[in-house]
């Protein structure tokens, strides 16, 4: 394998740092870095991405070691999980800049002013626009249906 390759337009090197083909030489590779395998910013700061991240897997940094007060969480939490279910809808929709493309997701406003607990997994950026943690839903999703089948197994009694 070379020192250096080429993924979508970005330029990957072994050692070193990574941007977009077309700001090569301009400063911007000093933003990225490839660090046994792995994609690092330099910032200190979040990136936001405005296209596709794309590839074969997603790692989200889950060491029992790297965190603290931790708890189950169970669908019977009923500032979270039960009004999660009860206070939004999961949508189909659109992006305004890419109209013809289908996406599915949640709408960030309505997780923000459900009241259910989960207010902070919405955010703003520094444009005014909201986002969410879509990622940490899915644990309540999980305790949801694991309730259900507790729920299921007693009523096949």
């Amino acid at each position: 394998m070379s020192a250096s390759k080429k993924f979508n337009g970005c330029c990957c090197k072994k050692a070193g740092s990574i941007g977009s083909g077309a700001n090569k030489g301009s400063g911007a590779n000093d933003l990225w870095e490839l660090i046994h395998g792995r994609v690092s910013t330099k910032l200190a700061r979040s990136v936001r991405v405005e296209n596709t991240i794309s590839g074969v897997v997603l790692e989200i940094d889950s060491d029992k070691r790297l965190k603290t007060n931790i708890a189950s969480v169970t669908a019977t939490d009923k500032s979270s999980t039960e009004t999660l279910f009860n206070s939004i809808e999961a949508k189909k929709f659109s992006y305004k800049t890419h109209p013809d493309d289908t996406h599915y997701g949640f709408i960030a406003q309505d997780i923000k002013n459900a009241g259910n607990g989960l207010e902070h997994l919405v955010s703003m950026n520094e444009n005014g626009f909201y986002s969410v943690r879509m990622l940490e839903i899915i644990p309540f999703l999980f305790a949801k249906i694991k309730q259900l089948e507790e729920r299921i197994a007693q009523l096949e009694k």
